[in-house]
C-alpha cells in the first residue's frame, strides 16, 4: 500500500468506528427479536379470542335450538324496563332459566369462565418471567 491508500483506510476506519457504536448490531437485533415475539403473542391472544367466541356463539345457538325443540318456553312477556330504554324481550327470558337444573349449568359455566380466565392470567404471569 502506498501512502494515499493508508490515508483512505485510516479516514474510513474513523467513520465506520464513530457511526455505529460498540454494540449497536446486537441491540437491534434484540429489539427486533423482542418485536417477533410481541407479534406472536399478539397473534395468539387473537386467535384464542376468536376461539372463545365461536364457542361462545356456539353456546347460544345450542341454548336456542334446545329452547324451540325440547323446552318450547314461552318468553314473550317478559320486559327490560331501562329509563329511556323499554322493549320486551320475545326471545330471552332469564327467569324461566331460573330452576334447580338450570342454576346448576350455570354454575357450571361460571366457574369453567373463571377458571379459563385465571389460566390465561397465570400462563401470561409465568410467560413474562421466562
Amino acid at each position: 500500500m502506498d501512502e494515499s491508500d493508508i490515508k483512505i483506510k485510516s479516514i474510513l476506519d474513523k467513520i465506520n468506528n464513530e457511526s455505529v457504536p460498540y454494540g449497536f448490531e446486537d441491540k437491534v437485533m434484540r429489539k427486533i427479536a423482542l418485536e417477533g415475539v410481541r407479534r406472536r403473542e399478539r397473534r395468539e391472544n387473537v386467535g384464542q379470542i376468536l376461539i372463545a367466541l365461536f364457542f361462545i356463539l356456539l353456546f347460544i345457538a345450542i341454548m336456542i335450538y334446545l329452547n324451540l325443540k325440547f323446552f318450547k318456553m314461552d318468553l314473550s312477556d317478559y320486559r327490560i324496563e331501562i329509563p329511556k330504554f323499554d322493549f320486551k324481550m320475545r326471545d330471552i327470558s332469564l327467569t324461566s332459566f331460573l330452576n334447580n337444573d338450570s342454576v346448576k349449568w350455570i354454575l357450571i359455566g361460571i366457574n369453567i369462565a373463571l377458571l379459563l380466565i385465571i389460566e390465561r392470567v397465570v400462563s401470561w404471569k409465568l410467560d413474562k418471567k421466562i
